[in-house]
């Protein structure tokens, strides 16, 4: 039989995150198994200067 878990959200800097596991009445799955879901979010441009590297 199949469960549907609701996630929690969490505002980290301004990216949503919505986390599943773990949780508390999926205990079964691990201590370190987690299941995340992150965005949409838009980002600034960030521009970068490439810079040869000379061995």
């Amino acid at each position: 039989m199949a469960k549907v878990l609701k996630a929690k959200e969490h505002d980290i800097g301004g990216l949503n995150v919505k986390r599943v596991l773990p949780h508390q009445e999926k205990r079964m799955v691990g201590p370190f198994v987690f299941f995340d879901q992150m965005g949409p979010n838009n980002f600034p441009e960030i521009r970068i200067k490439l810079t040869p590297i000379y061995a």
